[in-house]
């Protein structure tokens, strides 16, 4: 039985793209299984291919790692205004209880 193949997805810019697409051209391969070989591949690192793609992915991880800070950041601000307005509205919901009558209140109405 064959194993069945998932689809990994990378995002490089289009000067990324041609280094990886001329790379992959030159050793007769398609750039799927150029970047498959390269990333697999056992061997001490000083390869420059590697290295390109090394330099490619870490940018790539420094992007992402930044984006995620800042939707966090967002989530932050965005729970403390959930919540502040959530308060908010308990607090007018007590004020409207206390402001009924004695009557109103005791008979829950």
């Amino acid at each position: 039985m064959s194993e069945s193949k998932v689809q990994i997805v990378i995002r490089s810019t289009e000067d990324e793209r041609e280094s990886i697409k001329l790379m992959a051209s030159k050793e007769n391969k398609s750039m799927n299984q150029y970047i498959l070989d390269k990333l697999l591949s056992v061997d001490d690192g000083t390869n420059a291919d590697n290295d390109i793609t090394i330099k490619v992915l870490s940018k790539q991880i420094a992007v992402k790692d930044e984006q995620m800070s800042k939707m966090q950041k967002l989530l932050d601000q965005q729970q403390r205004i959930t919540l502040a307005e959530v308060g908010e509205r308990e607090r007018k919901n007590l004020e409207y209880k206390d402001s009924r009558s004695f009557f109103k209140r005791l008979f829950n109405l």
